[in-house]
């Protein structure tokens, strides 16, 4: 059982106070939480002490304040065009769906939504007023659901659905779906009554459309199982959006495949980033910057544990400068923000044949850009867990797996490999060179970087270019007046070494990795690579790789 707090549903953990969470929390929440995650070798039993007298950071999420919601401006600007759109009958996309990984902001996106078109504000759609009803799929959780259990579900959504909707559109539900205020929650809906209130909510949502511009704002779709999902579209989103004069906008941690064509088709998928703006309200522009690089949840809470008087402010935002002692507890800070925060519901611990401790197995990866079950497998038996090492492939294959199971690293598409979504991999990278310190965090880009040559012989235009990405990062750090020389030399002995030349296919597809501009991994690529040598060193080294393509034979005049 790990020893996270327990809440049903968000609105517990919101309803509670910072005094009442405070203390609250004091006896479910340990600072062990993330010893499992950093397993050190020198540790005994792979535990690392923790640092007293500094605050803890709890899992109690912020109540939504409507003073301090910043950025996202684009997805704003994008619901803005659509709302047009639909007054001028080309509504073309009904629905949008937010995917962003935990505390990334995507509830607090919705409740602005929610806040900014709710019906008192008389915004009008044409000459429609909108009204946005919010409902929150984790207040109705299920996994691992029974068929036979099903109908028990869809009645509990259809008991919590009706009502928000009701008061959201400040219209009395028709007379046939009262059968929810007679029915007890927990009493299932045999099929003829389930499809009597669904021919009843349909035609309501019909009437809803005529008068106004709903949009229905639907979080956490992560929380329930598949076959629960597609009910929910076919006998929900579906009705909901037809016609094209409703929207519906979704949020959760990984994107759905989507069933119905009415859905399927028309729809837009918007992957939350890092915070495009940060530092005009509450959140300093440093803490951004120095340890959560844009991720609203994570700020928030150093944020708040710097405020301390045992930590600092200034103190926190000049760590390099400061003592041991001051270090240690932003270093138990990190690990445990991280932890409790980015890593939200990500396993932290091993149970046999049950889960993995794939926050272990994050802490070992984190500077790498992309995985496979071999580097997997020699980065955990150099760097730990120890418990871990000396695992068979099948075992890593499996732990690459369970990491997109818990929506925080996805498969690359045509490879044979996965990549931890890039903001999470930031800050873990980060942590690492804070946490373990600078000479460690470089053994790991030399470690990756020695696999990645070792295994060049193979896929050139895959490996080749995470190989200059973990040198450059090493040779940046150690040598920086010389790195735009360094990684060119490095480049053309390589190409030297591989016979490079003779593989004229292979090198072809290797240039068009590093200037691809459409697919998303190979513009992080591209980012990372730009972030790392700079423009015009990157351009140098495009340019020596297409030095070793054969010249074209010259046609002669007629």
């Amino acid at each position: 059982m790990s020893n996270r707090p327990f809440f049903s549903s968000r609105s517990q953990r919101e309803s509670l106070s910072p005094l009442d969470s405070e203390h609250r929390l004091t006896n479910v929440v340990t600072l062990d939480t993330f010893s499992a995650l950093y397993t050190p070798k020198n540790c005994k039993n792979g535990k690392q002490p923790m640092v007293s007298g500094i605050p803890e950071i709890t899992t109690v999420r912020p109540v939504y304040d409507k003073t301090k919601f910043e950025a996202r401006k684009s997805i704003l600007d994008t619901l803005r065009v659509c709302l047009q759109d639909a007054a001028a009958h080309k509504l073309t996309r009904p629905l949008i769906e937010i995917v962003g990984v935990t505390w990334i902001g995507k509830t607090w996106l919705l409740k602005e939504i929610e806040e900014r078109y709710k019906k008192e504000r008389t915004i009008k759609v044409g000459n429609r007023l909108t009204f946005a009803s919010y409902f929150d799929l984790e207040s109705v959780e299920q996994k691992a659901i029974s068929e036979s259990d099903a109908f028990g579900w869809y009645t509990r959504f259809l008991h919590s659905f009706v009502p928000v909707l009701e008061e959201a559109s400040g219209e009395k539900r028709p007379s046939a779906l009262y059968i929810l205020q007679d029915k007890q929650s927990d009493l299932p809906f045999d099929p003829d009554e389930l499809q009597s209130v669904a021919t009843s909510l349909k035609k309501w949502f019909t009437d809803l459309r005529e008068r106004y511009f709903p949009i229905l704002l639907l979080d956490s779709t992560e929380k329930i199982d598949a076959p629960l999902l597609a009910w929910l579209e076919r006998e929900i989103l579906v009705p909901f959006v037809e016609g094209e004069q409703s929207l519906v906008i979704t949020a959760g941690r990984q994107p759905i495949k989507w069933r119905e064509p009415e859905i399927r088709f028309y729809s837009d998928l918007i992957r939350l980033g890092p915070l495009e703006e940060w530092g005009k309200k509450d959140i300093p522009d440093w803490v951004h910057k120095e340890y959560a690089f844009g991720h609203a949840g994570f700020a928030a809470k150093l944020y708040e544990s710097f405020q301390d008087p045992r930590i600092g402010l200034e103190r926190a935002r000049n760590f390099a400068r400061e003592d041991k002692e001051f270090k240690d507890k932003v270093r138990t800070l990190l690990r445990e923000g991280i932890s409790k925060i980015v890593l939200f519901e990500v396993p932290d611990q091993d149970i046999p044949r049950e889960q993995m401790n794939l926050q272990a197995l994050l802490w070992t990866i984190s500077i790498l850009r992309i995985f496979n079950p071999e580097i997997l497998q020699a980065m955990v038996d150099k760097f730990g867990p120890e418990t871990y090492q000396g695992k068979s492939y099948m075992f890593f294959r499996q732990a690459a797996f369970n990491l997109i199971g818990s929506h925080i690293a996805a498969w690359r598409a045509g490879l044979n490999d996965y990549r931890v979504e890039p903001l999470v991999r930031r800050i873990l990278a980060n942590a690492v060179r804070i946490v373990d310190g600078q000479d460690e965090y470089l053994k790991r880009h030399k470690e990756a970087e020695e696999w990645y040559c070792n295994s060049l012989s193979s896929t050139i235009s895959n490996k080749l270019p995470e190989f200059l990405y973990h040198y450059s990062v090493r040779i940046k750090q150690l040598q920086p007046d010389t790195l735009p020389k360094n990684v060119v030399a490095e480049t053309r002995a390589l190409i030297s070494r591989q016979r490079l030349r003779e593989m004229p296919t292979e090198v072809d597809t290797l240039i068009q990795r590093l200037t691809n501009q459409d697919d998303d991994d190979l513009k992080e690529l591209r980012q990372d690579m730009l972030d790392v040598v700079g423009k015009e060193t990157y351009q140098e080294l495009v340019e020596v790789f297409k030095e070793t393509l054969p010249t074209p034979d010259l046609v002669p005049a007629m």
